[in-house]
């Protein structure tokens, strides 16, 4: 599985527990209001770090995703947890929904947010499926 967006981990190790291999994809480098956060995004990722240091099916790339999605082909599915404003939802769909394979599965969080909405129902008509923790999925027509 592939993980877009990953901040600090927590999905990461669930989905750890279920999947051979997770590839985590996120540039930890948005700007983050100190007032409401009380750290940095350096101090986000370094969160990141310790939670998945000793999983070993765990690995991360510390890049933007649409870069990170030209890296990849072929895949079983792809979650996607990152930024949730539509620019950045359809950007995100749009690289990485090619590199599904047929009959395999774009997933993500979140839908319940009006951005995430917006880019899912563009860019596949509707989810399969959504669930109880806000999560979507759709199965790539073979």
């Amino acid at each position: 599985i592939i993980e877009v967006g990953s901040w600090r981990g927590e999905s990461a190790l669930i989905f750890a527990k279920h999947f051979k291999r997770v590839i985590c994809i996120d540039s930890w480098d948005i700007a983050l209001p100190f007032e409401r956060y009380q750290c940095t995004i350096d101090d986000i990722f370094d969160v990141f770090v310790e939670a998945t240091r000793n999983v070993p099916n765990i690995e991360f790339k510390r890049m933007k995703s649409v870069d990170a999605a030209e890296l990849f082909s072929d895949l079983d599915i792809v979650y996607v947890d990152a930024q949730h404003i539509y620019p950045q939802v359809i950007s995100d769909l749009k690289a990485w929904t090619p590199r599904v394979k047929p009959g395999g599965y774009m997933a993500g969080h979140d839908y319940s947010m009006p951005g995430v909405t917006r880019a899912v129902v563009e860019m596949y008509g509707a989810p399969d499926a959504t669930f109880q923790d806000d999560s979507w999925v759709k199965r790539i027509p073979e």
